[in-house]
């Protein structure tokens, strides 16, 4: 998934980019050769290319409705809230290319710190990311002895470096008599080489009435999963003193999962802008939790938060706070002996969990300019 919320000329459209050989082709193909194939009357009647600046810094990553930065929450051994305060670098260029409607755009998004990876849980483990030595049984702890790795406390995979994002696009939008169509195709990738994101690539397609030009419906399909993404907003600006205007945007947004879906965010934007500078603030509201609950387990006979399961459905998940430390996970050990001896079954395992907050929210500060 790829969004961000800053506005930019355009209207409160999401930056989007492309790749960047589609970059260099478009480059060729509206340059110098094609200009002497024309008249200068032609050239006169061209739209002029001009290249959007934004520069912003934003204390969350938040996309679709979406946290990018719990990880944060792991890091610092707290409860999932509704803002991380993990601040983000993330510099966007558009190039509005003198074909007119056609648009290049990158945006990146890159973590200023809680950067590194952790070691959260303080256990001496057989390897990274493997199991506590003191739960293995004396031949498997002498089998780790020897291992590639072999024990100590290594460093959980929490690192916010894991999340920088790339994302590029390529786009094109054009006003008509029927209304204002666009479309185009982005690809949402890692910054750097220890990202844990998958590539996304979606294509997407926006229609906005020609007497409601405020009013934007998007539809934004994967091409490679069975997931899109609807969304309706309605955006404009306010101008105040020369220089001075509010941005501000309220949209709906409603996801379609491989057998899950919901309305999966109420977003509002706003941003106030003075000679360039700016300071906004995003505010989403989650109705469908199960949207972005990554637990996926089989529900048991047993209440889910008592075995240490839980349903994709029900929104919650481990919690942080109560996880790690040595009180932590001796109370945890205590709780799981108990239910353990009163089902008279092993299978069962006691995780503390929490519901998840269903409005997050994010401040930026920045400055956009125009080159024409």
């Amino acid at each position: 998934m790829n969004q961000h919320y800053l506005f930019r000329a355009r209207r409160c459209r999401r930056s989007r980019c492309t790749i960047y050989t589609l970059w260099l082709a478009l480059s060729v193909a509206t340059a110098g050769p094609l200009a002497a194939q024309t008249t200068s009357a032609e050239i006169d009647e061209r739209p002029d290319a001009s290249i959007d600046v934004t520069v912003a810094f934003v204390s969350n990553d938040i996309d679709r409705g979406q946290d990018l930065y719990t990880d944060r929450a792991r890091q610092t051994n707290t409860a999932y809230g509704s803002h991380t305060g993990a601040w983000s670098f993330q510099p966007n260029l558009t190039w509005n290319t003198p074909a007119e409607g056609l648009y290049v755009d990158l945006w990146v998004s890159v973590a200023m710190y809680g950067r590194g990876d952790r070691d959260i849980d303080l256990l001496f483990q057989a390897g990274p990311g493997q199991t506590d030595l003191a739960v293995l049984t004396e031949a498997e702890q002498a089998a780790n002895l020897v291992g590639s790795n072999g024990p100590g406390f290594y460093s959980e995979e929490v690192g916010l470096a894991r999340s920088d994002r790339v994302v590029q696009t390529i786009g094109y939008e054009k006003d008509t008599r029927v209304g204002t169509i666009g479309f185009g195709l982005s690809v949402d990738a890692g910054a750097n080489v220890i990202g844990k994101r998958p590539t996304t690539t979606e294509i997407f397609l926006s229609y906005a009435l020609p007497f409601l030009p405020q009013l934007t419906f998007e539809t934004i399909a994967d091409i490679n999963e069975p997931i899109s993404y609807h969304k309706l907003a309605w955006g404009d600006a306010l101008e105040f003193a020369d220089g001075q205007s509010l941005d501000y945007s309220l949209g709906v947004g409603y996801g379609m999962y491989s057998k899950l879906q919901g309305v999966q965010d109420y977003t509002l934007h706003l941003q106030y802008n003075i000679y360039g500078f700016f300071v906004g603030c995003t505010i989403s509201h989650r109705p469908t939790l199960a949207i972005f609950d990554e637990d996926d387990s089989a529900a048991l006979n047993t209440p889910e938060w008592i075995t240490g399961g839980s349903s994709r459905g029900d929104g919650r998940v481990a919690d942080p706070s109560r996880q790690n430390g040595y009180w932590n996970r001796a109370v945890n050990a205590a709780l799981q002996d108990y239910f353990q001896s009163r089902s008279l079954s092993n299978s069962y395992t006691y995780t503390p969990r929490q519901k998840l907050p269903r409005v997050i929210w994010a401040a930026s500060l920045g400055y956009a300019v125009q080159i024409p």
